[in-house]
């Protein structure tokens, strides 16, 4: 007897269900939790909202009413149990200070589809605070707006914990009228605690005031940050320190997909020589630069100094009318290509800062100098390939090598197709501050640029440049 496979189907499907009841189903016929991975839902439906998160089962979703709960001095609300917070709207009370309005203290949880207003117009910045700080492992923080912050928006604080915190996702946040940093990735390096694998992406950052849209800070490993806007800020991303030690190095830090617009910088490194280690920033650009009145110092449009490993690419500096456009300085083993500049002055002017007071304080900054498109200073271990500087001022459409004298001798410098023909007196220099110093092996061939070698150090090859 020939049997076909349509009368085997029947039975087939017969068996499968029963298998599936019998594996599924615990005594009674109710599913296990291990069969469905049960989670309730809670809707707060006008109750106190930290009432509801304490009596909550872990792994519960919480959904907020549309109510936004005005937050009181000591009525920060705080999670400590593996939840998923959907819908919360609230704002901090006029006067409260040193108060967040959500603590996360606990791993697993995920804060979705929030708006947080704080007050920073009747707060001071001695009492400021951050409006949602996260203190554990494995959070996901995402669609979210947040405003009028005394101090950061979000922030991932390793302090808080007392150890180093790990994997967490911070997407989709926007922010206006942040004083500090829209997200803040805050490690405690000094004490050897860090936050270590976590991602930030699609962050909007409205006139933070005295920061940005997103800051890495004293003592990182691994952290992504992409898909950054800024208006009206200090800068776009920055990932610094705070000179507190060599405790507070960073290592692997990847920064790519950033646009600013009327702000001073769009990526800084600003720390001290604690060997920091890798980092990249790429797809980067800007227009409408201004200078920052209360930080006049930082020297350049992309700053980055002491960080090794140092990869740059696809940056687009435009209409830069008064400092550097990018400077890369005590760095060892820097790659910079694909960059464009156009129309860079150099020059900072009263007029370009709108404050008078605060281009006196310039002037004995820079000294009169006009900076440079592109500085690398004090580096070593150096390849420049495929950079155009056009328009602006001819005295300063240069990339400049420098080296001061205050960090010894430095080698291997390659500086390949730098297109800057009508750059006077040299496209690309080498210059140095002190005759005490000197290059060890460098290549500067190629160029559409006029090459001015001040340096005149040991196994150079300059050949094939502009005449």
């Amino acid at each position: 007897m020939r049997i076909k496979l349509d009368m085997l189907r029947p039975v087939a499907m017969r068996c499968c269900v029963a298998l599936l009841l019998a594996g599924g189903l615990g005594m009674g016929g109710y599913a296990t939790a291990e069969a469905t991975n049960y989670e309730p839902v809670i809707h707060v439906n006008g109750r106190d909202i930290q009432t509801v998160l304490d009596e909550a089962p872990p792994y519960a979703t919480v959904i907020c009413d549309s109510e936004e709960r005005v937050i009181g001095e000591d009525e920060t609300i705080v999670i400590e149990k593996p939840v998923k917070l959907l819908n919360l709207h609230a704002r901090l009370a006029d006067d409260v200070g040193g108060t967040e309005i959500l603590v996360v203290r606990a791993k697993d949880v995920v804060v979705k589809d929030f708006r947080l207003h704080g007050n920073y117009d009747t707060v001071g910045q001695e009492q400021r605070a951050t409006l949602l700080l996260v203190g554990e492992d494995n959070f996901r923080v995402e669609n979210g707006y947040v405003t009028n912050a005394t101090r950061h928006g979000v922030e991932v604080r390793a302090a808080l914990k007392g150890e180093d915190i790990y994997d967490g996702v911070i997407r989709n946040i926007v922010s206006r009228d942040i004083q500090r940093d829209t997200i803040s990735i805050n490690g405690h390096g000094r004490e050897g605690i860090y936050n270590r694998n976590i991602l930030v992406e699609n962050i909007w950052g409205y006139n933070n005031a005295y920061r940005g849209p997103v800051e890495v800070v004293d003592g990182n490993y691994n952290i992504t940050v992409r898909n950054v806007f800024g208006d009206g800020c200090l800068y776009g991303v920055e990932v610094h320190d705070h000179r507190g030690g060599e405790g507070e190095s960073q290592a692997d830090i990847l920064v790519e997909g950033v646009y600013v617009t009327n702000s001073h910088q769009a990526v800084s490194s600003h720390q001290g020589d604690y060997h920091h280690i890798n980092l990249t920033i790429r797809d980067v650009s800007g227009d409408n630069w201004w200078i920052h009145p209360d930080f006049p110092h930082r020297r350049a449009r992309v700053d980055v100094m002491y960080f090794d490993n140092v990869l740059l690419e696809n940056i687009r500096i435009n209409n830069n009318t008064d400092i550097g456009g990018i400077s890369v300085r005590q760095s060892k083993g820097t790659i910079l290509r694909n960059v464009f500049v156009h129309n860079h002055e150099g020059v900072v002017r009263h007029e370009d800062i709108g404050d008078e007071t605060a281009g006196d304080l310039l002037a004995p900054i820079f000294d009169g100098e006009t900076m440079p498109a592109i500085e690398l200073v004090d580096c070593s271990d150096v390849i420049v390939d495929g950079v155009v500087i056009r328009g602006g001022n001819p005295n300063a459409a240069r990339l400049e090598y420098r080296l001061t004298g205050e960090w010894g001798n430095h080698r291997n410098v390659q500086i390949h197709n730098v297109s800057s023909p009508d750059a006077e007196p040299a496209g690309v220099t080498l210059a140095r501050k002190s005759g005490n110093v000197t290059l060890e092996n460098y290549m500067i061939t190629s160029n559409l640029s006029r090459v001015l070698d001040e340096i005149e150090g040991t196994g150079g090859q300059i050949s094939d440049n502009l005449e």
